[in-house]
């Protein structure tokens, strides 16, 4: 029984596109694999690292348990979402020209499940709105930029970091004009000051 759950060798690196769903379904059967043996006193550890690949082994190579290794395999191949990166994505979505509406839905169904939705007050549900709609809406792509840094990030927060950011820009621009302001006089001040010889 357990050669029809035996799970491939596991080589995919963090980096590769979509890591985290290989990862994910490599994990699942592995679990799959684990409650179909039939061994006393099975060492988990030691039966993931028969099932994964030297370069993977590396990193887990300093943890002492199996939920060890597996927390940091899952730290590993499984980023944090972007909760409002995900909703934008969601939002934008089109379908494309040969795209079948089935196609469509499956698309928008998968880009979905990054965005967090969870059961909110009808409150809590326009204040996302909101938040979503003003970083889609702003005009500055560095504010934008560092809005997107946060994983989640409410209305509030968005607002306040816009403003302080915003503020910030104004005054380096203040700044930057006064500088050069300093320079010109420097640079003007021998010509304008009238010679010596001339007093």
């Amino acid at each position: 029984m357990d050669r029809i759950f035996r799970p491939e060798n596991f080589d995919i690196e963090p980096i590769a596109p979509q890591a985290a769903e290989h990862w994910q379904h490599w994990y699942e059967t592995f679990k799959n694999f684990i409650s179909v043996v039939s061994v006393d006193n099975l060492d988990t550890k030691k039966l993931l690292i028969n099932y994964i690949s030297p370069a993977v082994y590396q990193m887990i190579l300093d943890k002492e348990t199996f939920d060890e290794a597996i927390q940091t395999l899952n730290g590993i191949y499984i980023q944090p979402k972007n909760e409002v990166f995900a909703r934008h994505r969601l939002a934008t979505c089109k379908q494309e020209q040969c795209e079948t509406i089935d196609a469509y839905m499956q698309k928008l169904r998968i880009l979905s499940k990054d965005c967090n939705f969870r059961a909110v007050t009808a409150e809590q549900h326009r204040e996302e709105a909101i938040r979503d709609s003003f970083i889609n809406g702003l005009v500055s792509n560095s504010i934008r930029k560092r809005l997107l840094e946060k994983t989640v990030l409410s209305l509030k927060d968005a607002f306040e970091e816009s403003r302080l950011l915003e503020h910030a820009y104004q005054h380096s621009l203040q700044y930057e004009s006064s500088q050069r302001k300093l320079i010109a006089r420097q640079l003007l001040s021998p010509i304008l000051r009238p010679h010596p010889c001339q007093m």
